[in-house]
């Protein structure tokens, strides 16, 4: 996932998915490993729903004995899908939780490595924004600040639109209330707006 290689990583989740249920009980924790990858898999192809219900699975079976770094990962993971796309059947999940329960396990661990930790540090950005959008007449969704943090850089709408796994007119449709929210013309505009209000 890391490389950019979604194909190759959908084929070793299954893989892993595979040797787990020929090998172990599907409620032995080690079976959180493939879940947890199956939901980051789902943040990076934008799949919320999936991977909300993977990082669930990642949870549950992370607290039958996972270590601390791999449980937090599992957190930070139900976290930010949970931010993004509430859970309509369990609207009482709280992504802020969930982030305080991961911090709360990382603390205690000497070195959590740097992947966990920028999981965490991405969390704490994404509370932070979401508190400076209080002065806002209507705030950004989760997804319009996902796509605004990439308006500065030089890509085309259609090159956005492919990383974000769109279509342009779907992007299109979140620039439109982006600009209206925070009151700008055009994207050059909402990306000096976006920086005034430290959002970017």
């Amino acid at each position: 996932m890391n490389r950019g290689d979604l194909t190759l990583a959908d084929s070793l989740v299954a893989d892993a998915e595979s040797a787990v249920g020929q090998t172990l009980s599907g409620s032995h924790f080690v079976a959180m490993f493939p879940a947890l990858a199956r939901a980051r898999l789902g943040t990076e192809r934008a799949d919320w729903a999936g991977a909300r219900h993977a990082a669930g699975v990642a949870v549950e079976l992370g607290r039958r004995g996972a270590g601390r770094v791999e449980l937090a990962a599992a957190l930070l993971t139900a976290a930010k899908a949970s931010r993004i796309c509430p859970d309509p059947q369990d609207p009482d999940v709280d992504p802020e939780a969930l982030v305080g329960e991961a911090r709360g396990l990382l603390r205690h661990c000497a070195d959590p490595g740097p992947l966990v930790t920028t999981w965490l540090a991405g969390e704490q950005r994404a509370a932070a924004a979401r508190t400076r959008q209080e002065g806002l007449i209507e705030p950004l969704t989760d997804r319009e600040l996902a796509i605004l943090q990439l308006l500065p850089a030089p890509s085309s709408l259609r090159e956005l639109a492919a990383e974000l796994f769109v279509t342009p007119n779907t992007l299109k449709t979140h620039l439109r209330a982006i600009y209206r929210k925070l009151g700008a013309e055009s994207r050059e505009a909402a990306v000096i707006r976006a920086r005034e209000r430290g959002l970017i």
